[in-house]
Order: structure tokens, then sequence, then C-alpha cells
């Protein structure tokens, strides 16, 4: 019920059927159950920008998910992480969380979890006003997309792009990527 109120936009009402399902399956001891609901109202409140409660809970999906070895779970909260970094503008903080969830979706072999963060990595590089950076790890998250014809993550790319050419007063090649 929590993924229905979510994905209609109803974000408090999703975390707090989130929360029941939490509850639950934290007396029914299951951890990965309680990760994972975990996770998803750190998104319900990402979505309601009320960071330090969508880190809370991050924090502890992570743990969690650190405690039963379950790598590509640390990684996705650590890329989630990143991404709330990047929405408070912490642009170090971000870049450190996101490098780390790449490590280990490269160590995994996982090319589409690796794409994204490849893509909120280029993002943050932006922000830090690192172009040359940017691109070189945008272009890198588009051959993967376009390799796995991730048509989301080509247009997020191509837009990420053409905002990095912009800033580089390269309008022709801003221009190509929009």
């Amino acid at each position: 019920i929590g993924q229905i109120y979510y994905y209609r936009s109803e974000f408090d009402k999703s975390i707090e059927y989130f929360k029941k399902y939490f509850e639950v399956n934290k007396k029914s001891k299951s951890p990965r159950a309680v990760a994972g609901a975990a996770n998803n109202i750190a998104s319900a409140f990402m979505e309601l920008k009320r960071f330090d409660d969508a880190l809370q809970y991050y924090v502890q999906a992570m743990r969690i998910y650190d405690s039963l070895n379950i790598k590509l779970g640390v990684a996705i909260i650590k890329d989630n992480i990143g991404s709330l970094f990047l929405e408070k503008k912490q642009y170090n903080d971000a870049l450190l969380y996101h490098t780390d969830a790449l490590r280990i979706f490269e160590e995994l072999g996982s090319q589409s979890r690796s794409c994204v963060c490849l893509r909120n990595i280029g993002l943050t590089h932006s922000r830090l006003n690192n172009p040359e950076l940017a691109i070189n790890f945008l272009n890198r998250s588009l051959a993967i997309a376009l390799k796995l014809k991730q048509k989301e993550t080509q247009k997020d790319v191509y837009e990420a792009l053409s905002d990095v050419y912009q800033q580089t007063k390269n309008f022709e090649k801003a221009f190509s990527n929009y």
C-alpha cells in the first residue's frame, strides 16, 4: 500500500504505511525486509525534502545490509545517500558516497547500477565546477546507457551533458546534446 501512495505522490501516506511494514518486519525478525522498508521510508522523506529524516532511515538500511553482507543493498543505499547530499548541495560528501557505491557496483558487475551511479558522479562534478571530470563520467554513463538501452538514463545524461557544455560556453555541443 505504501508503494501505491508513493507512486501517487502521496508521500506522507506512503511513509505511514512503510513505517507499519517496517515495524511488522522488525517484530518478525526479518532484517532484509526491514532494510527495504527503511529505504522506502527514506525515499519518501527525500521526496518531501526532509533530508535529515531520510538520512536516518538510509543509514539504518545500510547498516542492516552491511550486517547481512548484502553488498548490492549497501551500494544502492550509498548511491541514495550520495543523491541526498547532492540535493543538499554538500557536493564533497555526495562524491564520496557515489564513488564508493560505484566501486561496489563495478565489483559486483552491475552495469545498470554503475550507469546511474556514473551519471550521479558526473552531475556532482558539474556542481563542483569540474566540467572535464563531469563530461568524462557522463560519457561513461552514456556509453553504458546506450549499450543497455536505458532510455531514461540516456535522456538524463544528454540533458546533463548539455548543461555542462553550456557551463563551459561550448554552445554547439550544448545544443547537440539537448
